[in-house]
Order: structure tokens, then sequence, then C-alpha cells
């Protein structure tokens, strides 16, 4: 099969896990024996050029940027799958593609500006299947007005071409969702999780008396608040890295340790020895990859309710959802307490789930079959 993926690459550090996940689907595929080619353009490279700012504002609005019609000619795709247009790749030269295109969601750009649906601390849903004239109002992209009414100006045309994709795969039922909300036609969306290429390992008998968060140490992630909740005679290990950094060590209590950026391997090696997982986000997420990795490990995951993280605990029965104040879910100090007493039932679900849904195998039959129906009902 012959498959062109589309993507505008991320600068370095700014949602680099599509441009992960773009890499890795792409050695998925070449691997399996399909002839792959690459259309992306690279946005740091880009961003050097004179007046780029400007010039991109103004092709976001006006859906325009990079045309691949030519080279897309010259590789004669079968399928044609996009992951991400913006800011760099114009959307309605893909609407004369003769050969069927699916697409994958990352984020939730075509109904919100910053694509997070999130603002002040909270998830934000003021612009769900909305014109997102509150977006512009509040400057929700780059916290700029002009901005988001770039971005907000050229959202229709996004949407209507990808309403007329042959199918929009969705990380996530949370992301299926927000699509459908947004008027997106149900029929035409698949749930197709990415695949997370990691082994099942053995998790220890018992953990090690100490829970493991992982995550950039930014707002949407939830870690401010997971520790404002965060009872001092349980023990935490934070991993990661991002701008509330300092102001988390300030107000951490000395059961919680923050061990700043580690390795994928060594959190990998490391995971298993954890009584369990803490994913405090306070946004929807879109798939969020340490969940799965932690089923992959055997571990609980204590998710809080709303995210993609808690969905998938809730459909895999491998955890525990939680609110902060005890009322819609269990507290975080109930949950820890109830994924603790069945660590080792919740750590076996969790497998079983990954290699069933999340594994590269299970992830290339799947997408080959998206890929040979596409193909035939074209």
């Amino acid at each position: 099969m012959r498959i062109a993926l589309v993507h505008s690459f991320y600068s370095d550090g700014e949602a680099s896990g599509e441009n992960q996940v773009v890499r890795q689907q792409e050695t998925l595929l070449r691997n399996a024996g399909h002839a792959v080619g690459v259309f992306s353009v690279d946005s740091q490279e880009l961003q050097r050029r004179p007046l780029y700012e400007l010039r991109t504002g103004l092709n976001v609005a006006m859906g325009r940027g990079h045309n691949f019609s030519s080279a897309l000619k010259s590789f004669r795709p079968d399928v044609v799958h996009v992951h991400n247009l913006f800011p760099n790749i114009g959307a309605r030269w893909l609407r004369e593609v003769e050969a069927p295109v699916v697409a994958t969601v990352h984020n939730f750009r075509l109904t919100c500006a910053n694509g997070l649906l999130f603002r002040n601390g909270e998830i934000c849903r003021l612009c769900v299947g909305k014109s997102g004239a509150s977006g512009v109002r509040l400057g929700c992209y780059r916290e700029s007005s002009l901005a988001s009414l770039a971005v907000v100006a050229g959202t229709p045309q996004f949407r209507k071409t990808y309403a007329g994709f042959s199918r929009i795969i969705c990380p996530s039922e949370t992301v299926q969702g927000v699509l459908i909300e947004s008027g997106l036609s149900e029929a035409n969306l698949s749930v197709l999780p990415h695949a997370v290429g990691v082994n099942v390992s053995t998790s220890s008998e018992s953990g090690n008396g100490r829970w493991l968060a992982v995550g950039r140490l930014s707002p949407e992630k939830g870690f401010g608040v997971l520790l404002k909740s965060w009872n001092p005679h349980n023990y935490l290990d934070i991993v990661g890295s991002g701008p509330l950094a300092k102001e988390l060590k300030q107000v951490a209590p000395s059961s919680v340790s923050l061990l700043g950026s580690i390795s994928r391997s060594e959190l990998l090696r490391l995971m298993p020895k954890y009584d369990g997982l803490v994913f405090p986000s306070v946004c929807y997420e879109v798939q969020p990859t340490v969940v799965i990795e932690a089923m992959a490990s055997g571990l609980p995951v204590v998710a809080r309710y709303r995210s993609a993280g808690s969905s998938i605990v809730t459909a895999n029965q491998c955890g525990v959802t939680y609110d902060e104040s005890g009322k819609q879910h269990s507290s975080l100090d109930d949950a820890l307490t109830m994924a603790l007493s069945r660590r080792r039932e919740l750590g076996a679900n969790g497998q079983r789930a990954f290699s069933a849904r999340y594994s590269n195998e299970v992830w290339l039959e799947e997408m080959n079959s998206l890929y040979e129906t596409v193909i035939r009902d074209e």
C-alpha cells in the first residue's frame, strides 16, 4: 500500500508529542512493508523567515498554506493520512485530492482556539459547537485576541475540509464526543488509540511505598491542584519539567519529590516498582501516554475525573477516579487507598487492556483495516 502522511511539524518542545506519534506511525507502517511518503513542513525552520507570524496568521485565517498537490500526484498514494495542518499547511487543496483522505485528530483545534479546551485553570467549553467568538474576546491563542482571531477565522475552512474526509480518527472517546458536539458526523468518526511502543512488564508484588506522577509541569496538567490536596503522609515522586517547576518545589510537602526530567527508558524501568500512578490532569487530554505506559507496567491508575485518563481507567477497570471534593467521585485519599488495596487486580486488568487495545500490533492491524475500507469504498 502507498501511504502519504501529511504533517506540519511543531517547533521543538511545542506539542512535540504529536511529532513523536507521526514518526512512530511512519516507522510502524514502513516496517509492515508499506511505501510511506512524508509530506511535511517544519515550523522551526519557517520561523526564521521574515514576517513569519504575519504571513502565517493570514494563511491560517484564509485556510491557505503549503500545498502538496503536485508532490502527491507524483507519489500516487493509495491513501492520504493527515495528522496536523496547523499552522503551515493549507486545508482547501485537500478537497481536490483523488485518493481517499483520513485524518487523525491530535487536539481540539477544530473547536477551540488554543486546542486544549482549557482556560484559567479549568476546562472551558465556551466555543464547543459555536462560532469561537469567545476565544477571540478572551485571547485564548497565545494570549492575543488578534492571533486568536486568525485561528477562529480559519476554523470553518478546516472544519469543512475535515468533514469531507473519508474518515476522522479519534485517539479516545473523549475526542470523539467533543467532535460530535462540534458538528462533525458520528458516522465519519472512528476511535483508534495511538500505539504505545512498550512491552508488558512484570510489576513488583508490592509497591515501594511511593506513588508516581508524570507530565509537563504546566497549569493544565494539574500538579498544583494535586499538591494542594496531597496528604503529606503519602509519598509521591513527580517526574517532569516545565514553567511551574520552581513554584511546585516551594509548595511541595517533604513527602513529595520533584525528580525533574528522566529518559523514557529509565521511566519505564522504574515504573513497575511504584504503588501506582496518579494522573491529576485538569484538562481533557487526548490520549495520555503515561496512563497507558502505567497499564503496561501493571500499575493501578488514580485519575482525576473528566479527563481522557479517567475515561481510560473507567473503561478498562484499571484504577480509580477521584475529585478533590469527594462529592462526585472518591476523594484523592480514598482513591489511593482503594487502588492500593486492589493493586494486583487493577494492574492485571490494565495489562490485559493494553495488550488488547494499545500495542503496536493492534494499532497496525486496525489501521490497515481502516485504510483498506476507505480505499475499497472510494
